[in-house]
């Protein structure tokens, strides 16, 4: 089994239970660095892991922000591979008058964009990450459990329905987040940059536990078709 590479696998000591969430297994704790990581497994759905992974990959390419990731590893359950995304001091929860104290405003047409590329249905107002950095607020985009295969494959077609937690928190921060299109269509210009061999060496280098051979066929038979070019096109003609 291959690993993404050493310093992308860590291995801790500690758990404790997860905040009140969906997709959480636990929140483990490096004794060494005491890094914090929430951390997703398996149980809730198999390819859980490698639909995290795999988005945070792209969203980087992508040029989101977007917390660090690993591959966790407990002591007590050695091979029991879990998503970890390191957990980030100095966040504060939603309320609405965050979003205009937000200094990169600009963040949330990027994530839009990616949103609708990835198929994500659940953008609510806290799968946003508020940091506070030297009197700034800061937003980064977290969570991204339901996406990809979620609703089916091949995807529905962009947007998603206006029920969806992702266009109903659209309709609230696009309030005071002034939509800027030209820095959504250069995050799907850079989606359009990246190449399959991108995708297979991520998949590749992943715990091979997380990887369904199914949706690995998929996803790389998809990247660089037809149809993956039209649903880009479609992201394009969906942006507000």
């Amino acid at each position: 089994m291959t690993l993404i590479g050493t310093d992308r696998h860590v291995v801790c000591k500690r758990s404790k239970p997860p905040p009140r969430t969906a997709d959480a297994a636990c929140i483990a704790i490096h004794d060494g660095t005491q890094d914090r990581f929430l951390c997703k497994d398996q149980s809730q759905q198999q390819w859980l892991p490698m639909v995290e992974w795999l988005s945070q990959e792209l969203a980087t390419r992508c040029g989101l922000l977007i917390p660090d990731c690993y591959v966790i590893e407990l002591e007590a359950q050695p091979g029991h591979y879990m998503f970890g995304s390191r957990w980030e001091g100095g966040a504060e929860q939603f309320a609405l008058d965050i979003i205009k104290k937000v200094t990169n405003p600009e963040e949330f047409s990027t994530i839009y964009a990616f949103d609708l590329l990835i198929h994500n249905v659940d953008r609510h107002l806290n799968n946003y990450l508020y940091l506070q950095l030297a009197g700034d607020t800061i937003v980064k985009a977290v969570d991204h459990s339901r996406c990809l295969w979620f609703s089916g494959w091949p995807m529905p077609p962009p947007p998603p329905h206006p029920s969806t937690n992702t266009l109903r928190g659209y309709s609230v921060w696009s309030q005071d987040a002034v939509w800027n299109k030209a820095i959504a269509t250069v995050t799907v210009d850079k989606w359009r940059q990246i190449q399959k061999f991108d995708i297979q060496d991520v998949i590749d280098s992943l715990p091979q536990v997380w990887v369904e051979p199914g949706k690995r066929d998929e996803l790389l038979g998809w990247w660089g078709s037809p149809d993956w070019d039209l649903r880009n096109k479609q992201v394009i003609g969906a942006l507000p």
